[in-house]
């Protein structure tokens, strides 16, 4: 059972179910998007917006109902293809006869005028636009060959939390509810009903092995369009977009945690949609269908995010307090906002109460208890660990080793490692930028503080352990905001990098005034004036040194607990056992790949590698065993692997290198 052999086939059936999931998931979006145009009196901040952002919106709105309603039909044990698939399916169907017919007019004039082919014509026509294409291509393909490599390298998925998700996701479709015995209501289980949805339409299980597997590659891509798409919102200059490519490159902590397509990816990829809702004014209510998604797909993510929106809508409520007319639209479309959350976690609510049997205070309480965990009491070294050398610092840090104590150095040194390494520099250069505005224009200034709280937070959260040791909380957790984050690192490092070069512009200018010999340099030639300027300099040091950021730390964090021959034997269990199967197996020191057997019954020799043949005959007919997986170097007998292929009772399934799969007649 080779499954490396079908990769390819699988990786472009991955990519057409996922992208059918996203249109589905768009279109239902586009539904509450519509009727929000529709009603809205004064169409501020609504009509006139690209189809590229109404597009990614109406996907983050999709993804935050289609959770709600998971969770109301698991209330039902209804979770399935017809519910949660082909109904949406109809519902979309119905609302695009009822939009055709409602804007019939207006369709047929586009379409006799060739909109999409002017829209391309007019697209292509800017070499602006042809250059941003030609890097998000670029990045993409750069990351996607790195990753391909790295996945392919074995059949295991990367690291064990897949397993898990693999196993979550499965039990939802096999049963109509997610697994309570492994998910409360504060873990993320809305990621499970999400993976769910994309695979209700094929729910094989070998499938959803490769699913797990290769949808990292279109995660990435699909994340990267969006976050091009704002860079290019903020931002024009093509340096600017050369290198935000290059620092999203060097972002080794986030395309590691991408790779393994955790929740928290997800999570991150709804939260840099709802950056179009500040950037481009949407109405601030929307936001509240983003809240409630991530709180159903990562409540970490959502928890950091609110400190973000807090002191953002603080920030607006002040500078508007004068303007009583947008000072109460303001508060009204919050109120807005925490009306759609509640509506949104209705059912999520429901559910505490009449499946875990906890009231709304016992929620409360238990997620802030963990704030007070006590396995991660400690910043950097773990005190049951006893050989835990220093590592070297990243530079420049090690310079401060005589003047800083060393814990607090490691924080900054973790800091920088796990977002862009020294170019972290930038972004907290970026918190002394101010933007002078005209009377009466405050929207540059608001996105600039806007991304200014990302860093800050990011710097109080993770140095308020410091101060305060029992927030074990974010101890064990600082890292996981880098990940969140990681785009408006980015975007404030450009900021800095745009406001860097401006100053650079300004010393080149007094350069030329003053010394003559750099002003006939300058002024010699077209090529010269371009490349001695100072901020040309500045831009090319720039790019070198991310360019080789990135070649020194290309390749992602992963790792593969499983050897292929033990993948190969659980995929043949997953696919061929029947439900409720007893199957024996040896202690292996990681046994979450076994999760994915989760409707069987999966249990560890008692007998030891000094066991005779007998010992391990009576062992499996005393536990009642349907499969034996016989491991050929567990044993120290040799001979007890010839005898069970010679006995009758034993039918072998499947072989390799490692292991024997036996199917056992009772």
């Amino acid at each position: 059972m080779d499954i490396s052999s079908n990769y390819v086939f699988n990786f472009l059936l991955v990519g057409l179910i996922f992208f059918l999931f996203f249109f589905i998931i768009t279109i239902f979006g586009y539904f509450f998007l519509f009727f929000i145009k529709k009603f809205n009196k004064n169409k501020e901040g609504i009509d006139n917006k690209s189809i590229l952002e109404e597009l990614f919106i109406s996907f983050g709105i999709g993804v935050s109902v289609y959770i709600s309603l998971g969770y109301f039909l698991d209330l039902f044990s209804l979770f399935n293809f017809y519910t949660a698939y082909l109904s949406i399916i109809v519902f979309n169907f119905l609302f695009l006869i009822y939009y055709y017919f409602k804007n019939k007019e207006i369709l047929k004039k586009k379409w006799n005028s060739n909109v999409l082919y002017n829209f391309l014509k007019a697209y292509f026509s800017r070499r602006d636009n042809i250059f941003l294409l030609g890097v998000i291509i670029l990045t993409i393909t750069i990351i996607s060959i790195i990753q391909w490599f790295v996945i392919i390298e074995s059949t295991s998925l990367n690291y064990s939390d897949p397993f898990k998700w693999y196993s979550d996701t499965f039990y939802l479709i096999d049963n109509g509810h997610i697994n309570y015995k492994h998910l409360d209501y504060n873990y993320p289980s809305g990621y499970t009903y999400f993976n769910a949805g994309v695979l209700l339409i094929y729910p094989d299980y070998l499938f959803g092995y490769y699913y797990f597997k290769f949808i990292p590659l279109y995660f990435i891509s699909l994340y990267l369009i969006i976050a091009f798409s704002i860079i290019r919102k903020l931002f024009n200059e093509r340096y600017i977009i050369l290198l935000a490519g290059l620092l999203i490159l060097t972002s080794r902590y986030f395309l590691s945690r991408t790779l393994l397509y955790l929740s928290s990816a997800l999570a991150s990829g709804i939260l840099i949609i709802s950056l179009i809702i500040i950037i481009k004014k949407y109405p601030d209510y929307i936001m509240g269908f983003f809240i409630a998604g991530m709180y159903f797909i990562h409540n970490l993510t959502t928890f950091y995010y609110l400190f973000v929106l807090i002191g953002f809508y603080l920030y607006r409520l002040f500078y508007i307090r004068e303007n009583r007319k947008e000072l109460m639209k303001q508060v009204r479309f919050l109120t807005l906002s925490i009306l759609i959350i509640t509506i949104l976690l209705i059912p999520y609510i429901v559910g505490i109460y009449t499946i875990y049997g906890d009231s709304l205070l016992d929620f409360i309480g238990h997620f802030f208890y963990r704030f007070e965990e006590t396995d991660y009491g400690y910043i950097l070294f773990d005190p049951n660990v006893s050989d835990q050398g220093l590592a070297k610092l990243i530079y420049p840090l090690d310079f401060f080793t005589p003047l800083i104590e060393i814990e607090l150095l490691k924080l900054f040194d973790e800091l920088f490692e796990r977002s862009i390494y020294l170019f972290f520099i930038l972004p907290l250069i970026g918190l002394l930028i101010n933007i002078k505005q005209p009377v009466n224009n405050n929207e540059d200034q608001e996105k600039l503080i806007f991304f200014k709280l990302f860093i800050i937070i990011i710097l109080i959260f993770f140095f308020l352990p410091y101060i305060f040791l029992n927030l074990n909380l974010f101890i064990k957790f600082r890292k996981r905001i880098l990940q969140s984050f990681s785009l408006p690192i980015i975007i404030m490092s450009l900021y800095s990098i745009k406001w860097i070069v401006k100053l650079a512009n300004k010393l080149t200018q007094f350069l030329v005034l003053k010394f003559n010999l750099y002003r006939k340099i300058v002024n010699s030639n077209a090529f010269y004036s371009r490349i001695f300027k100072i901020e040309s300099l500045f831009i090319f040091m720039l790019m070198i040194s991310t360019s080789s950021s990135f070649v020194m730390h290309r390749y992602p964090d992963y790792y593969y607990y499983y050897d292929d021959e033990l993948v190969e034997v659980v995929l043949y269990l997953r696919t061929h056992a029947e439900s409720g199967s007893k199957i024996l197996r040896e202690d292996f020191d990681s046994a979450v790949i076994f999760r994915m057997l989760y409707d069987m019954e999966i249990k560890k020799y008692d007998v030891n590698e000094t066991s005779s043949y007998e010992d391990l005959i009576n062992e499996v007919h005393e536990r009642h065993i349907d499969y034996l997986i016989f491991s050929k170097d567990f044993f120290d007998n040799a001979t007890i692997e010839d005898r069970l292929c010679g006995n009758s009772r034993f039918k072998v399934l499947l072989e390799n290198d490692e292991f024997i799969l036996f199917k056992y007649k009772n």
